[in-house]
């Protein structure tokens, strides 16, 4: 079986202290075959009060020397996580033109000018409140896949994991209008659906988006797919990625997308 885990940080995300290197021999520790180091790149974290400072050529640098240190041994794709592309469109063309990444994730911590979905708190957000943002955050994800250079597109179901960490859920079929057209347009752009089984390791018992969603997705004709844990320690790479091939499998997807050789290419899982 070729795993591959296409989500991952470390010291170079403002949230993560692990050493590429780490992350790389625990890989090969737990049996992986690829894995993509996917730094965070919030694109609109100058409207917010923290400051980063992110060395794209030093961190490309150390990622590609990891390549050739793990070749034969593990496949290193040098990646980046794109957050909010679409609230600041000049931050997000200039970085990706200065990265020249193998791989790019979209993804959406949170809307327009608000914080991180983290940061929210959702015993006070629920009812029509919480479907009034939820609905807006997959009118935003579209936005987002429709920004040119993304691969895949990363947990479109963020908040759902906090939703239930107050106690509270997420009805989805009331949104299934929403998610049509949101993978409408990762199928006419040939854009990954990301299943990010951080929620799996972490004890939720659901994946990002849910089993439920993910077969609303092959219904509706999607076939590209990444996994991702999400890891932002070593001991948590590759976690829970053999389980969701399983449950991959039983929806009826046959393959995964991955890089080889600088290209996107299928992988039978």
């Amino acid at each position: 079986m070729f795993l591959a885990d296409y989500h991952t940080h470390t010291r170079y995300s403002f949230d993560s202290t692990e050493d590429p290197n780490a992350l790389c021999e625990k890989a090969i520790e737990k049996g992986l075959n690829s894995i993509a180091i996917t730094d965070h790149f919030d694109c609109d974290f100058d409207e917010f009060e923290y400051p980063i400072v992110f060395d794209t050529q030093k961190r490309k640098a150390e990622i590609c020397e990891l390549k050739e240190r793990y070749k034969g041994n593990l496949d290193v794709i040098y990646g980046i996580e794109l957050g909010q592309p679409h609230s600041r469109p000049e931050i997000a063309k200039k970085l990706l033109s200065e990265g020249d990444f193998e791989f790019v994730i979209g993804s959406l911590h949170n809307l327009k000018k608000l914080p991180d979905f983290y940061y929210l708190d959702y015993t006070k957000i629920k009812g029509n409140i919480l479907d009034v943002m939820f609905k807006r955050s997959l009118v935003e994800l579209c936005e987002v896949a429709s920004f040119g250079g993304i691969d895949t597109l990363a947990h479109i179901t963020y908040p759902h994991r906090y939703v239930r960490a107050a106690g509270n859920d997420i009805d989805f079929k009331k949104f299934y209008n929403e998610f049509d057209n949101l993978f409408g347009i990762l199928i006419k752009n040939d854009i990954s659906l990301e299943i990010n089984t951080s929620t799996f390791w972490k004890g939720y018992g659901f994946s990002m988006p849910s089993e439920e969603l993910i077969k609303l997705y092959y219904e509706s004709g999607g076939r590209l797919i990444t996994v991702g844990s999400d890891a932002h320690s070593a001991e948590n790479v590759g976690g829970c990625i053999a389980d969701t091939y399983s449950m991959l499998k039983r929806i009826g997807f046959k393959n995964i997308t991955v890089v080889k050789n600088g290209k996107k290419t299928l992988e039978k899982i």
